[in-house]
Formats: C-alpha cells, structure tokens, sequence
C-alpha cells in the first residue's frame, strides 16, 4: 500500500508538466517508505534517497524556471522555502549515509512527506493560476 496516494484535486497545480513532476516524487516517497518497511539494506535506501534528492532540486529548479519566464510575483518567497528545503534534504541525506537508516525514518521521512504535501497545497496551488494567465498550462 502506497505511504502517499496522489489526488487530482487536491494536489494538481494545473500545470502539465509540473504535476508530473510532483506525481514521480510522490512516487519516489512511497519507494523509500517502502524500502523501509521491507527492511531493505541501508545501501539501497541510501540510493533511494540520493534520487528523491537529485529530482527534488530539479523539480526546483524547473519550477523556478517557470517563476523566471512569466515574472512570477511570488518567486522570491517561494524560492526561499526551495533554499531552505534543499539545505534540509542535503543535510538529512548525509545524516541517513553516515548513520541508519531507521534513525533517518523515524526522525525525517514524516517531515519530508508533510514538507511535499504541504508545500505543495499552498505555496505550488498559488502559482498554478499565475502560470496558466501566461499560458503555461
């Protein structure tokens, strides 16, 4: 059973290629949870992690893309959470590779998960509006 089930009307941005994005990491969430629970040896965890990592600055970094192509009035508050998450992330990740792997999910794997959804209900759902006026669908 799936740790996070994506939902159209809750969590698209109505932006295509956006939504995408936030579905494979949805996706990838779901994949480390289960590692998790299947017992997987930290270097598989580890490697699941190194990915969710790499695709949610990415996904940060296209998103900002889009801020900066349509002059999107709320970028720079936006792009603050992006720097701030991405420092969390980072530092998580190393803590998961130097330690274990259960420490890693009891003390984070909620807060990543509740940061993605969060983040994505409230600061993502005000730009969809924003993107779609400029044609960004």
């Amino acid at each position: 059973m799936p740790y996070l089930t994506w939902d159209d009307h809750t969590m698209s941005v109505h932006v295509g290629v956006l939504d995408d994005d936030h579905r494979i990491l949805v996706s990838m969430i779901n994949d480390l949870f289960g590692s998790l629970q299947d017992g997987r040896d930290k270097q598989a965890i580890v490697a699941i992690l190194d990915k969710l990592v790499a695709r949610t600055i990415e996904h940060f970094s296209l998103e900002e893309s889009y801020f900066a192509k349509t002059e999107y009035p709320e970028a720079s508050p936006h792009m603050i959470a992006h720097a701030e998450m991405t420092e969390l992330v980072l530092t998580y990740q190393q803590e998961c590779k130097s330690g274990n792997p259960d420490a890693f999910m009891a003390e984070k794997a909620n807060f990543l998960w509740n940061w993605l959804v969060n983040h994505d209900l409230t600061l993502d759902k005000k730009y969809g509006p924003y993107l779609n006026s400029k044609g960004v669908l």
